[in-house]
């Protein structure tokens, strides 16, 4: 069995966002990858960004730079 480590996740409200961040993130080299929502969580799209917790200062700053609209922001284990 995999070990489960903190992972962090960005929800987003609509595909639209999501995919923005997908865009956004691709083109500047962010880590990270555009996934379904972890049963534990809900949002409008069904769609997050999940990157290790040891990059989610880069994912931040990604977001803020760029207009990267969510819906909530969480640190999980999975």
């Amino acid at each position: 069995m995999r070990q489960r480590t903190d992972r962090f996740i960005v929800v987003f409200a609509t595909t639209t966002d999501a995919m923005h961040m997908e865009q956004v993130c691709r083109a500047q080299g962010t880590p990270g990858r555009l996934v379904p929502i972890p049963q534990q969580l809900s949002a409008g799209c069904g769609l997050c960004w999940r990157a290790d917790i040891a990059d989610r200062g880069q994912v931040e700053q990604t977001m803020r730079e760029n207009a990267c609209n969510c819906e909530a922001v969480h640190v999980l284990k999975l």
